[in-house]
């Protein structure tokens, strides 16, 4: 986490792309590593935005502990939204058809970060897990060539998802970051 917070010297905004976030309902059992480390970035006069997948009775625009937090959707009907909820790896294990539901998760995450890089003039964005948001973050880089780019591995996602297509994916945007951290390997 060190290096996360060299990369900024200066006070930036910075957009976090997770899977993983909170929906501060009563009941949700998502774990709160990645809001805990967007409320410490606060507190360090940064400004944070938070993008995040829309979970059922969740806000499409939200503000918690400093922390602008968007979700957007991405399928076509919010009850049909079920890829994201709880966590991506454990949900395709239960019902692998909700691969389908996989172009259009990075497609509209992609287009939102690239909304949101405009509007809030972001200078960083700092990606969790390989797949889903590094893939969107190198293609990102490859339109604004001046933001700065984290990621952070959390194991799973880095040990779980295997495959000539999933390897050539991960090397592709490895390329592109400017900062790794592997908190858990």
């Amino acid at each position: 986490m060190f290096a996360l917070f060299a990369c900024m010297k200066i006070k930036n905004n910075i957009l976090v792309l997770t899977t993983t976030y909170p929906t501060f309902l009563s009941g949700d059992a998502t774990p709160p590593f990645v809001h805990e480390l967007t409320k410490r970035l606060v507190q360090n006069d940064q400004e944070i935005i938070v993008l995040t997948p829309r979970r059922p009775g969740t806000k499409s625009v939200d503000h918690q502990d400093g922390v602008h937090i968007y979700r957007y959707p991405y399928f076509f009907r919010p009850s049909r939204e079920l890829l994201a909820d709880g966590g991506i790896l454990p949900n395709l294990k239960k019902n692998k058809r909700l691969a389908v539901q996989i172009p259009f998760l990075l497609f509209c995450c992609f287009y939102t970060a690239v909304w949101l890089v405009y509007r809030y003039n972001i200078q960083c964005i700092h990606a969790h897990r390989i797949f889903i948001n590094w893939f969107v973050w190198a293609l990102i880089k490859k339109i604004h060539k001046n933001i700065q780019l984290m990621c952070t591995s959390h194991g799973s996602d880095l040990h779980s998802l295997n495959g000539w297509l999933i390897d050539t994916i991960k090397k592709w945007t490895l390329f592109f970051g400017s900062c790794f951290t592997f908190p858990f390997i």
